[in-house]
């Protein structure tokens, strides 16, 4: 018989798991505490377990990969002529408080690429 405690039966489609009784005779014994060591807190035990990062930064890069930028929109010379007569018209108007809402672009501190603004 196997040495272990338990051991997989066949039980239909899948196992069951069964006791072998090989250690009746220690099974109901009670649990050691050691006289010599503190026993360790039970957030200590658990800490033990907790997740950790394996791959520092690993997450952070994820992250940043996964933020969206846009490459830069350049537009043509006719589209910014068009637009410089809507700014100075916004700008001759401003005692009337115009609203307006305006796209830009601007650089992204970590990538090559741009950031879409509004406002």
């Amino acid at each position: 018989m196997l040495p272990f405690v338990l051991r997989k039966v066949k039980y239909g489609k899948g196992f069951l798991m069964k006791y072998n009784g090989e250690y009746d005779d220690i099974i109901n014994m009670p649990h050691h505490v050691s006289k010599k060591h503190p026993q360790m807190s039970l957030e200590m035990r658990s800490a033990q377990f907790a997740p950790f990062a394996a791959l520092t930064g690993y997450d952070d890069q994820v992250r940043e990969t996964a933020r969206l930028t846009n490459e830069r929109k350049d537009i043509a010379e006719g589209l910014k002529m068009i637009l410089d007569e809507k700014l100075r018209d916004i700008q001759a108007k401003l005692y009337l408080k115009p609203k307006a809402a305006i796209t830009y672009f601007i650089p992204d501190r970590k990538k090559k690429r741009w950031k879409i603004c509004n406002s």
